[in-house]
């Protein structure tokens, strides 16, 4: 079978030619991106199609996430390595984390930056590439997390102290002072979700209690405690929950140093605190 073949076999069935290329790139040798297609089109496939077919399946049937199918994703134009189990990067966290860059090349005065379940290490090894002179410091309850993270920072060629430890009990002990906070923090309780979501991440990653909002109030409350006096901190929420954020900003004293943003679907995403 040709690759031009096998794309035709597919595309009645499986209609994401993304996913699907995104399959052939991770199975074949020669054929990694949509140039090397062209070049080899005519040419017999080079791996198995069965295992083709397993993996779309995967995907198409058992929802499993690409980035888990392939181990591999797509983050702010670098290919960051994605362990089994670990959370995969998401395109509405590539916004954000974009837009903080604006935020950041007007300051100089940074060092310290600070990625807060930091799962594959994508946002703080993104803005690290971007901002080397940032000392970047990663920290995940999940070991599996931890090792994925070290992986990408050799894979990258970027140094980085990453520390395995439950973000409630680092705070606690944490003596360092940051410049940069950012977090992605799992704003959905594990109860709420459904375990077709959950099922190929580790449970430990997730919100294991009620309180939806446990990770914010925890960050929020310590702020003087882990920053500097001049600081950025910048974090992912769910669509519904900025209301009740904003209390808890407001609360501590951080109402005046806050803004909201919106994703590219137009819901409420995203909160900036800059002190």
């Amino acid at each position: 079978m040709t690759f031009l073949e096998l794309n035709k076999n597919i595309k009645e069935k499986y209609s994401n030619k993304a996913v699907n290329s995104a399959i052939i790139f991770y199975l074949s040798s020669k054929v990694k991106n949509g140039k090397d297609m062209l070049i080899h089109l005519k040419e017999e496939i080079d791996f198995n199609f069965s295992d083709f077919n397993k993996l779309l399946d995967e995907y198409y049937l058992d929802h499993k996430p690409l980035g888990q199918i392939i181990h591999q994703a797509n983050f702010l134009g670098n290919e960051f390595i994605v362990d089994p189990m670990v959370h995969v990067p998401r395109n509405d966290t590539e916004y954000w984390v974009e837009n903080l860059h604006a935020f950041l090349l007007l300051e100089f005065n940074y060092h310290e930056l600070l990625d807060l379940c930091a799962g594959s290490g994508n946002i703080g090894i993104s803005i690290k590439k971007n901002f080397p002179y940032l000392n970047l410091t990663s920290l995940d309850i999940d070991i599996s997390a931890v090792n994925n993270i070290k992986k990408n920072l050799k894979k990258f060629h970027l140094d980085a102290n990453v520390i395995h430890d439950d973000l409630f009990n680092w705070i606690k002990t944490n003596q360092k002072k940051f410049d940069v906070i950012v977090m992605n923090p799992p704003y959905v309780p594990i109860n709420e979700l459904d375990e077709e979501l959950i099922k190929y991440e580790n449970k430990i990653s997730f919100n294991n209690s009620n309180d939806p909002l446990a990770f914010y109030k925890l960050v929020v409350e310590n702020l003087k405690k882990i920053t500097n006096e001049h600081f950025v901190f910048a974090c992912e929420f769910g669509y519904n929950q900025k209301n009740e954020l904003k209390k808890i900003i407001d609360h501590y004293g951080y109402g005046d140093y806050t803004k909201f943003f919106k994703d590219l679907s137009n819901q409420d995403r995203y909160f900036i605190i800059k002190k």
